[in-house]
């Protein structure tokens, strides 16, 4: 097999594995509460650097059918992270089913901006925050710190 034939293997295998990475998102997006982290880092490494080998492809002569498959691979997982940054409806709190770059930019906020740059946002309009974070469960667990004196233990 000539090194052009391992090639176009190589990158159909890539689109193979980029439309199984895109089966086992929507099985994550049926089961769990967030976006895998893991998984957003993954997505935005390897899209930069399949933008450098596309473009290494496209300009040697010969390596156009390679470079097509492999656009089309890049295509798909743009499109996947995309998907994983979009929250989940009916979620709890729209901070925790945001993807990796939908937190990190606080892109979550927004709809909360234009609501509130339209018209004045009371407290029930706000999206609710996780249990955790409410303050009669944060209030009770330092008032048992605090009666117990174990304050400033940790």
């Amino acid at each position: 097999m000539s090194s052009g034939g391992v090639a176009i293997a190589a990158a159909s295998l890539a689109l193979i594995d980029v439309l199984a990475m895109g089966f086992l998102l929507y099985a994550e997006h049926r089961f769990s509460r967030s976006p895998s982290l893991l998984l957003g880092i993954y997505l935005t490494i390897t899209i930069l650097l399949d933008v450098a080998i596309i473009r290494s492809l496209f300009l040697r002569g010969n390596m156009t059918a390679i470079g097509a498959v492999t656009s089309a691979a890049l295509a798909a997982k743009i499109l996947i992270l995309i998907l994983e940054e979009i929250p989940k409806r009916g979620s709890t709190s729209r901070e925790l089913s945001g993807g990796l770059w939908n937190r990190s930019a606080f892109w979550w906020l927004n709809s909360t901006f234009r609501k509130g740059f339209k018209s004045f946002i009371g407290v029930d309009e706000l999206f609710s925050v996780d249990k955790h974070l409410e303050s009669r469960h944060v209030a009770s667990k330092l008032g048992n710190k605090w009666k117990s004196g174990a304050f400033f233990e940790s």
